[in-house]
């Protein structure tokens, strides 16, 4: 995975009104490129100016490239930046990346849980789903080719336990 950093300045007059620019419009297309995975935004100020750092990642290169064009380690700019960006720094940075946080792989693997059975997001979890189903309606399939609710739980169970070990980085 790759890390593309971008960095621009403001007047601190400037800084709030970029701010917004960046949360919204000025990150869009990031937002709707394929293979973006995330956006951070980075503001340090001082006495006289404001500094952004806009942080990405990406799946891999041609990621980058869907954004940013063949040309990808130029830096992209937008009509709103004229007369706000202090200076326009022709070239961003790229890292590759590793992620070992432990944190992030169990926030993961707890969304998951709570969709089974805990306090999903969604609204009721998996197995309040399930509760009142008669076993001898679990195996009947509703209409022909149409899986029974039996072989839907066991492939929502047999997928999480495969998304558990992809998040844990067992892929075999």
């Amino acid at each position: 995975m790759i890390t593309r950093i971008w960095h621009g300045k403001t007047r601190q007059a400037q800084a709030s009104a970029y701010l917004d620019f960046l949360l919204n419009k000025g990150t869009r297309e990031y937002r709707e490129t394929a293979g973006n995975l995330s956006i951070r935004i980075w503001k340090k100020q001082s006495a006289d100016e404001c500094h952004f750092y806009t942080v990405t990642e990406w799946e891999d290169l041609e990621a980058i490239k869907r954004f940013a064009g063949p040309e990808y380690e130029t830096a992209v700019y937008y009509p709103e930046d004229e007369g706000v960006l202090l200076e326009f720094e022709e070239q961003v940075q790229h890292y590759e990346y590793y992620d070992v946080s432990a944190a992030r792989i169990k926030r993961h693997i707890t969304k998951l849980n709570l969709l089974m059975d805990g306090e999903a997001w969604v609204g009721e979890n998996f197995l309040n789903k399930l509760q009142g189903l008669e076993e001898s309606h679990a195996f009947i399939a509703p209409l022909p080719g149409i899986n029974s609710i039996a072989a839907l739980i066991w492939h929502c169970t047999y997928w999480q336990m495969v998304a558990v070990q992809r998040i844990l980085g067992n892929h075999g």
